[in-house]
């Protein structure tokens, strides 16, 4: 089991950030009349957080709205500013994506998928173990469909290990920890 680790004062103000923004009623996901999925807003939620934490690379064109999940992703790969974090062998290291959570640092777990991918930010706090992915996972502000939007294991975010996301943080940010 990881180490539960103490939150800094920015890493709390990052899980104020993720909590006001998973509270928003505006981005629960839209269902037409037949029940069928209509549109839903990780994208916008990611945004919102990373917004209220000083960070402001995912707005649209007019800066009134904010990239699609696939171009935020894109972004993280293709901006010098944003940086994986991974292990040594490559794969996603949860545990300081946790880590980097808690000490403040917006980290985004983003999954480029067809037509939509889904993005999250990395929720500070303790670690949760996914019996199907075989790993302790951080746990993730989620907003994506037919889930309410809350806090949850990336496991139940990013549901099928084939999907496992990537993480990603601003360099800059990492300096700072």
């Amino acid at each position: 089991m990881p180490q539960e680790l103490k939150l800094t004062a920015l890493g709390e103000k990052l899980r104020r950030a993720c909590d006001e923004v998973l509270e928003l009623p505006q981005l629960r996901p839209e269902f037409n009349d037949k029940g069928n999925l209509v549109r839903t807003w990780c994208n916008v939620g990611v945004h919102e957080i990373c917004s209220r934490m000083g960070i402001n690379d995912f707005s649209d064109e007019k800066g009134k709205g904010a990239i699609c999940a696939n171009a935020i992703v894109e972004w993280c790969v293709g901006d010098g500013s944003w940086m994986e974090v991974k292990t040594k062998d490559g794969k996603p290291d949860h545990e300081e994506a946790n880590r980097l959570a808690c000490n403040g640092v917006v980290v985004i777990a983003g999954k480029k998928q067809f037509p939509h991918g889904h993005v999250a930010v990395v929720y500070p706090g303790g670690m949760v173990k996914s019996g199907g992915w075989g790993a302790w996972v951080p746990r993730v502000a989620n907003i994506g469909k037919d889930k309410e939007p809350r806090a949850a294991g990336l496991n139940w975010a990013f549901s099928v290990k084939e999907s496992m996301p990537s993480y990603y943080c601003r360099k800059e940010d990492v300096g700072a920890v």
